[in-house]
């Protein structure tokens, strides 16, 4: 009969996990990546595969104060190059000190020239994935950890605790 309550343990000990990842499927929002708008950064597509970081400050910094990278001491540009061949991809984001120079950039420069090639400027978008929590979620999962922790002696006192 030992056997038999130890399962009738378990089912119990699953049912209680259940509204916590019910939990988790709502607050994933479906299965991809929930898309953050980043107010003062702005995603410039249609560029030159030559075109240099410091061509872009002069140029996007016509119209704001761009932020200083903490890295690189420069202005936070970021030019995305394909991963495989490391040529750049004509995309980059730029990041304004604040939301209005951000904002006046797609005003002005979407749909303008730049080096001969029309720009697309947009508001930039981060992906945030599901359970993506900033190290704040690490804390939980201790917790946890530490909740489900083998105290081997204690399982059976435990098991019968949902049957009551």
């Amino acid at each position: 009969g030992r056997g038999g309550d130890r399962g009738g343990g378990g089912g119990g000990f699953r049912g209680r996990g259940g509204p916590k990842g019910n939990f988790g499927d709502r607050g994933a929002d479906g299965e991809g990546p929930t898309l953050q708008q980043q107010p003062d950064t702005i995603f410039v597509q249609g560029l030159t595969e030559t075109v240099t970081p410091e061509e872009l400050a002069a140029h996007f910094g016509s119209i704001g104060v761009i932020k200083t990278d903490r890295k690189t001491g420069g202005p936070k540009i970021f030019i995305y190059k394909d991963k495989m061949t490391q040529r750049q991809k004509g995309e980059c984001t730029v990041t304004y000190d604040d939301q209005q120079a951000a904002e006046s950039a797609i005003s002005w420069f979407n749909g303008k020239e730049f080096m001969s090639k029309t720009l697309t400027v947009s508001t930039a978008t981060r992906k945030i994935w599901p359970g993506q929590t900033f190290g704040r979620g690490g804390g939980g999962g201790g917790r946890g950890g530490g909740m489900g922790g083998g105290f081997g002696g204690n399982t059976t006192s435990n098991m019968i605790v949902p049957e009551i």
